[in-house]
């Protein structure tokens, strides 16, 4: 296959939705050895060696976020040395983020969305978040589907399916809750700043929104905080224009009269399923609400469980770590917490969660200086908070392959890779 053949493929755009969901989405399907994503990075490693080198390349960038992937990398190794421990899952997770995530997402960028503009750079990303989302829908209610999608991948989705009382586990993608509970929330926000510079009319935003929204109370209430800040977005954007305060408007009284239109539908032709969409809103998505109720208190189940998974350590292990990512005894993560930001520490101290961070830290900040224009480092401010704010649950920055490849993209188009401010 000659060159002008490959770019003519890679750009059409159906391709591009294709392989950026594939790869976004690490789905490890029964019948290939590996996952997608995996699978995805091979063939552009490929095409890149056929193809030459990468041009357009900030070489400054690139070397800065390069230094900090070894950086951190070499402070994954040290623990092990130290503490005399052979636990190298840590420093594969790192190695997977290096080469799969980094250097697999600068691939992807440079040969699907080099000639693309930010617009249709950001919109690629809403699409893979809505069929996600649709596949999510789908599969709550048509069990045929439900079935075949579990019989072909070899995730957890049928046990959860099991254990969450049909509502969880749904989806296809590597990870079904948390993780991608919050990438859809931030396509939320994507999606919020694409209407506000109005690249997607008032009817696709509703539409899409309640879609993604409505995935999102099924995949993992987490991911309510980013829908929140989406409509915080559009609401600080720009409070002073009077257009701006009638799309705000418009916007809000559309969306409510269309979800009340919808659950009244629901309710008169379809009971059981309002009784299934009531259920999930009640018991999972917000629990929090039916707690304070109770008790007078906001709080989860899963709340409450992460205050214990922070506590006292040594001196020794917050400098240095233990050396241990999971217990040495099998008993799942070692000191059986999964707080991101203790998990971390615990494994390398204090060195290693700072190089870990610096990486995300820096990128952020590299990526809202690719434009000078408020709402589009406003966008980025709420992207990055989400970040940070979920490594305190869970091990994010290291763990969530979805949401570190979703990072990796917004660094490799918007700081990795020359590209001209284009509106």
């Amino acid at each position: 296959m000659n060159k002008l053949t490959l770019n003519s493929i890679l750009k059409n755009n159906k391709i591009t939705y294709i392989i950026l969901f594939l790869f976004v989405f690490g789905i490890p399907f029964s019948f290939i050895p590996v996952n997608t994503s995996k699978l995805i990075f091979a063939i552009f490693i490929i095409v890149f060696f056929l193809n030459g080198n990468i041009k357009n390349l900030h070489k400054k960038n690139f070397y800065l976020i390069l230094l900090l992937n070894l950086a951190l990398l070499a402070t994954s190794i040290l623990p092990l040395i130290i503490n005399n421990s052979s636990d190298i899952n840590n420093i594969y997770a790192n190695l997977v983020l290096f080469t799969e995530a980094f250097i697999g997402s600068l691939l992807v960028v440079y040969f699907l969305f080099h000639e693309k503009n930010l617009y249709s750079f950001l919109y690629s990303i809403i699409v893979i978040a809505l069929a996600q989302s649709i596949i999510i829908l789908l599969m709550l209610f048509i069990a045929p589907l439900r079935d075949f999608i579990f019989s072909i991948t070899l995730t957890t989705g049928a046990a959860l399916f099991e254990r969450y009382d049909g509502f969880r586990g749904l989806g296809l993608a590597a990870s079904l809750t948390y993780d991608l509970a919050v990438f859809l929330s931030i396509s939320l926000i994507i999606l919020s700043y694409l209407f506000v510079k109005s690249y997607i009319n008032i009817k696709k935003t509703i539409l899409f929104w309640m879609i993604i929204f409505f995935a999102i109370c099924i995949t993992g209430r987490t991911g309510l905080f980013g829908a929140f800040l989406s409509i915080l977005f559009i609401l600080a954007s720009n409070l002073t224009s009077k257009n701006h305060q009638k799309k705000i408007f418009s916007l809000s009284f559309s969306t409510i009269l269309i979800l009340l239109f919808l659950f009244l539908l629901i309710s008169l032709f379809s009971p059981k399923t309002f009784d299934l969409i009531n259920s999930i809103f009640t018991k999972y998505t917000f629990e929090f609400l039916s707690n304070y109720s109770q008790t007078g208190k906001i709080e989860t189940e899963s709340s409450n469980i992460l205050k214990d998974m922070y506590f006292p350590i040594s001196s020794h292990t917050f400098f240095w770590g233990d050396g241990y990512w999971l217990d040495p005894n099998g008993n799942g993560y070692y000191m059986h917490t999964d707080a991101g930001y203790m998990r971390s520490i615990l494994y390398g101290g204090f060195i290693n969660i700072l190089f870990l961070s610096l990486i995300y830290f820096i990128g952020f900040i590299g990526i809202s200086r690719f434009s000078k224009e408020r709402i589009f480092r406003l966008m980025i401010i709420l992207i990055s908070i989400i970040y940070f704010s979920s490594q305190i649950k869970g091990d994010f920055f290291l763990g969530s392959s979805i949401n570190i490849k979703l990072f990796f993209l917004l660094l490799a188009y918007f700081f990795l890779l020359k590209k001209p401010v284009t509106y």
